[in-house]
């Protein structure tokens, strides 16, 4: 369980509240809340910049965005074709 401050619609004033005070809770579960669930599980380390580009925060937002996520997967993919041998003009990105 998280406290939050969540956002509301006050039907009255007929807007969208953003709470200065946290007014809520959030019940959150990981993936990793699960292993003592589980029968048998394995664990795979991986390069994180190769295989994790999380998507937990709305677009707009720096890191844990879909604009971060894509960002990460761009610079994936370029590195893939520059081991190849594909060169970059930098001014384009």
């Amino acid at each position: 369980m998280a406290k939050k401050k969540i956002k509301y619609f006050d039907v009255k004033a007929n807007q969208l509240v953003t709470p200065s005070e946290i007014n809520g809770f959030k019940y959150e579960l990981f993936v990793f809340d699960t292993y003592p669930l589980a029968g048998e599980f394995s664990l795979l380390e991986v390069i994180r910049e190769e295989e994790f580009a999380p998507v937990k925060n709305p677009p707009g937002t720096p890191d844990d965005s879909p604009d971060s996520a894509r960002d990460l997967i761009s610079k994936l993919h370029q590195s893939w074709l520059e081991k190849v041998g594909v060169q970059f003009n930098s001014k384009f990105h």
